[in-house]
């Protein structure tokens, strides 16, 4: 009983440092790649790129409306404001129950812009 109400504690412990980590790291407003430029559909097909990549390695463990996703694990990306470095930062080194490199290269840099783009919906 004791041993399960420490594992329990502990994936607790887990979920609300992962959550303040997350939260944390955003609140950037000065992101120029939504600034509307010359990104025609270069910025559109690398926006459905993130989008894909978010639903199939991400969607499982985060909520994010724009996503169309509702995974309960991970912090509910819809209520924090992230900015795309700090994103990056977190699927390359993980931490705080995240796994590091779930994506690399320029999968990671797309879901990166995808999420600073989309949460906080």
């Amino acid at each position: 009983m004791v041993a399960r109400t420490r594992s329990v504690m502990y994936m607790l412990m887990l979920l609300a440092v992962s959550a303040f980590l997350v939260a944390g790291c955003g609140g950037s407003d000065d992101d120029s790649s939504s600034s509307g430029g010359s990104g025609g559909s270069t910025s559109s097909s690398a926006s459905s790129a993130g989008k894909d990549s978010f639903v199939s390695a991400c969607g499982g463990c985060h909520t994010m409306k724009a996503a169309g996703t509702s995974g309960s694990v991970g912090p509910d990306l819809d209520k924090l404001t992230l900015d795309e470095q700090s994103v990056h930062d977190q699927i390359v080194n993980g931490g705080g129950g995240m796994p590091a490199g779930l994506l690399k290269g320029d999968d990671a840099t797309e879901v990166a812009k995808y999420v600073a783009e989309n949460a906080g919906g």
